[in-house]
């Protein structure tokens, strides 16, 4: 049986977020409507969606979480144990950012570009 995925890394720019379990990425790309009536007819393709990275980071005495939400025209790499890369370019940060006290000062992060390509 083979290795499946279990933790992977987010780096904005080669800056290594400190991520918490959980995060996701949705590679984006083209989309396929169905087509029915009767009976189905077919499909036919959307407009792409976008790449899309969405976690949770934790904030440190000394960060600048604010430094989060001025992203924009980004790289945004996961890295997954698995030994897969992805990378969305011309990525940026989706929404605003809202700090949680007591839970370690979680950030929620979503980052949206362009469709996701293998590194």
């Amino acid at each position: 049986m083979g290795q499946l995925v279990g933790t992977f890394w987010i780096r904005v720019n080669g800056k290594l977020l400190r991520s918490k379990e959980g995060a996701s990425i949705d590679l984006g790309g083209s989309e396929k409507e169905t087509v029915s009536g009767a009976k189905v007819h077919g499909y036919y393709n959307k407009p792409p969606k976008p790449g899309r990275v969405e976690g949770v980071v934790v904030v440190a005495k000394g960060d600048s979480p604010e430094d989060l939400a001025n992203i924009d025209d980004a790289e945004v790499t996961v890295e997954l144990d698995t030994g897969q890369s992805y990378i969305i370019t011309e990525a940026a940060f989706m929404g605003t950012v809202k700090i949680t006290a007591n839970s370690g000062g979680d950030v929620e992060v979503v980052y949206e570009g362009q469709p996701a390509e293998r590194a």
